[in-house]
C-alpha cells in the first residue's frame, strides 16, 4: 500500500511576523535536519520487528522448495550373508548370497500439492504482515514526526513574538518576555523528549546527534465521500488484507490436514545374486532372483480426527474474525471521518482567525499577544487535521499519495 500521509504546511511566516529567527539548539546534542522520506526509511531499515518478519519470510521462502518437491524416501541396501561360525553338518556350505534391496514411499494421494499450497500460502500471509508492520512504522513514524515538529514550531512562534515584543519599551513587554523565555525553556525540553524518541525510533545508538525534522507541508483542507470510503477500505485496508491471507493459509492447512490422512505405500524391489557352490557333493550353478514387497500401513490413528477438527476450527475463527471486522470497517471509518470533519472545521477557523489577528494591531504589546495566540491555534489545528487525515487513511484504506 502507498504512503497516504498528507502534512500541514508548518509555513507560518506572515507579512506581519516574518524575520530571521535563530535555530533551535538543545545543549550537550547536536540537531541534524531530516526530512520525513528520510526518517521513515532509516526507521524501517532498522526497525527489529521488520527485520526478523523479513528472517521471517526467507525462511518460508525457502520451505517451498522442501515442501513441493516428492516424498520418496529412497533408499538402498546391501546383504551378504550368511555366515556360520559352525556349519550345521560337515558337507555343508553356505551359498553367501549377495542381496541389493531399492526401496522408496508412494506417496498418499494429493499430499504433494496440498504441502505445495500450503507453503505458499504461508509466504502470501508472510509478506502481508510484513506490509503491515511497514505501514505501522509510517503511520507511528508520522505522528511522532508531526508532534516533534509542532513543538519545534511552538518555540519559533515563541521567539518570533519575543523578537517583536523587545521592540517595544521595556515597562510594556518585560513580564510577557519573560513568561515566553520560561515557555521557551519547557519546549527545548519536550523537543529534546521527542527527538531522543525520533533517535531510538530510527534504531540509532548515540545521542550525541539528534534528529531535528525538518519540513514545509502544505495542505488545503480536503473533501471525501463517506461511502466511497467504506467502499475502499473493504478492499484496501492493511489489516483486512493480512486477516485474509491468513484465512488462506488456514483453508491450505486444513486441506493439509485431510490429505496427510492418504496412507503411504513402502515398496521395494531386490535382487538376490547366489554365487556357484557344492555342498554334500551336489554343484550348484550361480543364481540370481528378484523380488518385491509392499507395505500398507493401518490407520489405526485415523480413528481419531484431532487434527481434523483443530485445523477446521482454525480456519472457522479466522471466517468468524474477518466477518467481525468486515462489519467493523463502517462504524470505524464513520468515526475517523467525523474526527477528520472536526479537525478540518477547526483548520477552518483557525486560518480566519488568523487572518483576523495579523490585520490586528501589531505595535502594542497586547496586539503581538494576541497574534501569537492565533499562531499558536493555527499551528495545533494544522497538526491536529494531518494527525486525522493519517487516521482516516489508515482507517479507510486509501491508496492514493498525497503531496509531501
Amino acid at each position: 500500500m502507498k504512503k497516504i500521509f498528507a502534512f500541514v504546511a508548518f509555513f507560518l511566516s506572515c507579512a506581519a511576523l516574518a524575520q530571521e529567527l535563530p535555530a533551535l539548539a538543545i545543549e550537550g546534542a547536536k540537531l541534524e535536519p531530516i526530512k520525513f522520506d528520510e526518517f521513515i526509511s532509516e526507521a524501517r531499515e532498522r526497525n527489529s520487528w521488520v527485520l526478523n518478519k523479513k528472517l521471517s519470510i526467507d525462511v518460508a521462502v525457502a520451505l517451498q522448495g522442501p515442501a513441493s518437491s516428492f516424498n520418496i524416501n529412497p533408499s538402498a541396501s546391501y546383504t551378504r550373508g550368511s555366515f556360520y561360525q559352525k556349519a550345521p553338518a560337515e558337507t555343508f556350505r553356505s551359498p553367501q548370497a549377495n542381496t541389493f534391496t531399492l526401496s522408496g514411499t508412494i506417496e498418499g494421494r494429493g499430499k504433494r500439492q496440498a504441502r505445495t499450497d500450503s507453503a505458499a500460502a504461508e509466504v502470501g500471509r508472510q509478506s502481508a504482515e510484513l506490509d503491515s508492520m511497514l505501514y505501522g512504522v509510517e503511520v507511528d513514524g508520522a505522528y511522532l514526526f508531526l508532534d516533534a515538529g509542532r513543538i519545534k514550531l511552538l518555540w519559533h512562534a515563541h521567539q518570533n513574538t519575543i523578537n517583536h515584543l523587545s521592540k517595544l519599551p521595556a515597562a510594556e513587554a518585560a513580564q510577557a518576555v519573560a513568561d515566553y523565555r520560561k515557555m521557551q525553556v519547557d519546549l527545548i525540553n519536550d523537543f529534546r523528549y521527542f527527538s531522543l524518541a525520533m533517535a531510538s525510533y530510527m534504531g540509532r545508538k548515540s545521542i550525541d546527534v539528534l534528529p531535528e525534522p525538518k519540513s514545509e507541508f502544505l495542505i488545503v483542507p480536503q473533501d471525501f465521500d463517506l461511502k466511497q470510503l467504506i467502499a475502499e477500505a473493504r478492499e484496501s485496508r492493511l489489516d483486512l488484507i493480512l486477516m485474509e491471507a491468513a484465512l488462506k493459509a488456514a483453508g491450505a492447512n486444513q486441506t493439509l490436514a485431510k490429505k496427510n490422512r492418504n496412507l503411504d505405500i513402502s515398496a521395494s524391489v531386490y535382487n538376490a545374486r547366489t554365487q556357484a557352490y557344492e555342498s554334500s557333493g551336489t554343484s550348484y550353478e550361480r543364481g540370481s532372483s528378484f523380488g518385491f514387497s509392499l507395505t500398507i500401513p493401518i490407520p489405526v490413528s485415523q480413528i481419531y480426527d484431532a487434527d481434523l477438527v483443530q485445523a477446521a476450527n482454525n480456519r472457522m475463527q479466522l471466517e468468524i474474525s474477518l466477518e467481525e471486522a468486515r462489519n467493523r470497517v463502517q462504524f470505524e471509518v464513520n468515526q475517523a471521518f467525523l474526527q477528520y470533519n472536526g479537525a478540518k472545521s477547526k483548520l477552518v477557523n483557525a486560518l480566519q482567525e488568523r487572518k483576523l489577528a495579523v490585520a490586528s494591531d501589531l505595535k502594542s504589546a497586547q496586539g503581538i499577544i494576541a497574534a501569537h495566540g492565533g499562531e499558536v491555534e493555527l499551528i495545533d489545528a494544522r497538526v491536529n487535521y494531518a494527525k486525522a487525515l493519517i487516521f482516516l487513511g489508515k482507517m479507510a484504506g486509501m491508496k492514493k499519495t498525497f503531496p509531501l
